[in-house]
């Protein structure tokens, strides 16, 4: 159940990361211009491209 628990938080977390994420990139694109806002999303694609494939290569142990 805690293994659920935990997921859930995680999509959850994942799922208001993505809003604040185009939440920043329009203010940034509205107050400084559509380059910086493009620039925030590759900054944002690359953290998660690297977040994911550390999470592929991490040995999974199950603790039961």
């Amino acid at each position: 159940m805690r293994r659920l628990g935990r997921r859930a938080i995680l999509v959850f977390g994942g799922y208001a990361a993505l809003l604040l994420a185009v939440f920043i990139a329009g203010f940034i694109g509205q107050a400084v211009g559509i380059w910086a806002a493009i620039l925030w999303g590759a900054v944002v694609i690359a953290g998660l491209v690297l977040y994911g494939r550390r999470r592929l290569r991490q040995p999974r142990v199950d603790s039961t």
